[in-house]
């Protein structure tokens, strides 16, 4: 089967068709996420518009790429035959993603955490920390993991504020049977769990 590869080609914003019925929005928390996702990654997925140029995926890069001061953006045009294709390509952009893998989301965010970009992650997805923090403690592996590991939980709790290596030092001061206890009741867990 062949597949058609299509040439990048850059377009005067002005000349785009933005269409009033994209259903795909953002809030301006979200778009604050992408313009510093663009900052700092840079332009990384083109726009894509039909032969007359409307936009069928991309409005919202093509916004934040105007705020940033450009006259043209670049695009791939792809030739359809009707308005019809032009959303159906568009929904097949908006909602073709793969299914997280609830474990490999888990590693990956930990790692994350661990090389403290997990602050950074919520900002440029548009997400609060908290939601990301929930992901760990909702994973059935994580919280197995937590059990058997309150001190990853208390630096993952504490890392936000950067007190984590002072309440570290602190623990290992503590009576093991203490400093379990006042975890546990710190992080909210029933001491018979």
């Amino acid at each position: 089967m062949k597949v058609t590869e299509r040439d990048l080609v850059k377009v005067k914003i002005a000349d785009l068709k933005f269409d009033p019925s994209n259903p795909n929005e953002m809030s301006e928390k979200q778009m604050q996420g992408l313009r510093e996702s663009m900052k700092r990654f840079g332009y990384l997925t083109p726009i894509i518009i039909d032969q007359n140029g409307m936009i069928a995926d991309g409005e919202h890069r093509c916004l934040v790429y105007k705020e940033f001061g450009y006259d043209e953006i670049p695009a791939f045009r792809v030739e359809l035959k009707d308005d019809s294709e032009r959303r159906l390509l568009r929904q097949t952009m908006n909602k073709l993603h793969g299914q997280h893998n609830a474990v490999k989301d888990i590693d990956e965010l930990k790692t994350l955490f661990e090389s403290q970009k997990l602050d950074d992650l919520a900002t440029l997805i548009a997400q609060p920390y908290d939601q990301l923090e929930k992901l760990f403690t909702e994973s059935g592996r994580f919280e197995s993991e937590v059990r058997n590991s309150i001190k990853f939980d208390i630096v993952f709790k504490f890392a936000r504020i950067h007190e984590y290596e002072f309440v570290l030092s602190k623990l290992k001061e503590s009576d093991p049977k203490s400093m379990e206890d006042a975890l546990l009741k710190v992080l909210g867990y029933d001491n018979r769990r």
